[in-house]
């Protein structure tokens, strides 16, 4: 990459009264501490989650500040059992074992349910990307995304809801594969172009996906570009 000479970065350093705000525009301000900053929660209670499998807790994390890692989780209180204290974090995808905190396929903070976890502090790494929603077909459970939502390298299936099918519905959304999945689930593609759904049960031939793809202008770039003011 080239730097510009006069660059975003410098322009924020400077702090120029009288175009400050032109400069966080260009930023994504709000993109920037919802999706790059490290987020902090204390005291969350876990509950179930519509894009989540039934043996997990999830957090709700809104779509524009899903987690890409848990940083620290603790436990507080539980409604039985004796997982309190710090939990251990897994890879993104995995389902949580007893003790352990994950970020489910989704973007979701999610915890086992039998470690009955009542309250929870959590402090986690964000994903920063835009929230888009398509509508289209999926002949044989295999919805391919259109070319300008692959150009956007989509990061996370945030939901997908079916709307011809045998059993319809929001489906738990999977860690991406290769293939159709089983019934009642959907997943991203490995190479995040194609949705995939379960043919052979739901039978599902057109659907409705949300999905966070990456920003038009990542903060990387943004930064580095030339400052078209002082």
């Amino acid at each position: 990459m080239t730097y510009a000479s006069n660059t975003l970065r410098d322009a924020l350093n400077r702090a120029n009264s009288s175009t400050i705000a032109t400069h966080l525009q260009k930023a994504q301000l709000g993109t920037v501490l919802a999706g790059h900053v490290p987020q902090q929660i204390s005291g969350a209670v876990p509950a179930a989650q519509t894009n989540e499998l039934a043996t997990v807790l999830g957090l709700g994390l809104p779509y524009t500040s899903r987690a890409s890692a848990v940083l620290r989780a603790t436990v507080r209180t539980v409604s039985s059992g004796a997982v309190l204290g710090e939990l251990t974090p897994v890879n993104h995808d995995v389902t949580p074992s007893t003790g352990n905190v994950a970020v489910s396929p989704s973007g979701d903070i999610v915890f086992l349910e039998t470690d009955k976890a009542t309250k929870v502090d959590v402090v986690y790494a964000p994903i920063a990307g835009e929230v888009v929603e398509w509508t289209g077909p999926a002949p044989l459970g295999i919805m391919v995304l259109p070319a300008w939502i692959i150009a956007r390298n989509p990061l996370l299936l945030l939901e997908a809801t079916p709307t011809v099918a045998t059993i319809g519905g929001r489906k738990i959304i999977l860690a991406p594969a290769a293939a159709v999945v089983a019934t009642t689930k959907a997943a991203l593609a490995i190479d995040r172009s194609k949705v995939y759904f379960n043919y052979a049960t739901d039978v599902v031939t057109y659907a409705t996906v949300k999905l966070l793809l990456t920003p038009e202008t990542p903060l990387v770039t943004a930064l580095a570009a030339s400052a078209t003011t002082a």
